[in-house]
């Protein structure tokens, strides 16, 4: 909901430049969903295993699944940057027949290829943090980045006055921000805290 709402406000920002960049946020947005898809169902399988990992007390395949989602995920949105970089204007003609606006467009596409690295990190991370059974994190930390999203797309757009480039850097930076802080958190919290507990069962086993 909160992510949602977020997404609505920089739907009111865009509606103030013009339709054509409203066009533009649109289909790339569209096209970013695609492959969000994907990754975002491994995630969700991610975070089911985990679970399923942990209630059998199997901390080393937990450990192996989350590791293996997030490059499995890292490799996907790798393929998809690449096409999104060779075949811009291919891909955007599908969508849109005027060619200015596809010129246009070349450049937000190429920015929403580089948000899904750092949001690939976020999605397989917050999964992960909920496969443990903690969602008060994931709720704040999105309090957090809706927060942060809103006040800074007013500055950059109403303070200095700049154009759609501002909503895509601000998704950027929310999505790196909250991708780095809950990949810290995970780590700090479930991996390394798991490290003594795996230990001890191999002591036990001897």
């Amino acid at each position: 909901m909160l992510w949602n709402f977020s997404n609505l406000i920089l739907v009111r920002f865009i509606n103030e430049f013009s339709y054509i960049s409203m066009s533009i946020y649109t289909v790339t947005f569209g096209i970013q969903c695609i492959v969000y898809a994907v990754i975002s169902n491994y995630s969700k399988a991610a975070l089911t295993l985990i679970g399923q990992s942990l209630g059998a007390r199997n901390y080393k395949k937990a450990n192996g699944v989350f590791y293996n989602c997030l490059i499995i995920n890292i490799l996907i949105i790798l393929c998809a940057n690449v096409v999104f970089f060779v075949f811009t204007e291919g891909i955007l003609s599908v969508f849109i027949k005027e060619p200015c606006v596809v010129e246009m467009g070349d450049k937000y596409l190429k920015l929403i290829g580089l948000t899904m690295l750092p949001q690939s990190l976020n999605v397989v991370c917050g999964h992960a943090i909920k496969g443990n059974g903690n969602t008060k994190w994931m709720l704040l930390s999105q309090i957090l980045g809706s927060i942060f999203v809103i006040s800074l797309s007013f500055i950059l757009i109403r303070g200095f006055h700049m154009d759609m480039v501002a909503i895509y850097l601000v998704i950027i930076l929310d999505e790196t921000i909250r991708g780095i802080t809950n990949y810290i958190y995970y780590k700090r919290k479930y991996l390394n805290a798991r490290i003594p507990d795996e230990m001890m069962n191999e002591y036990r086993r001897d």
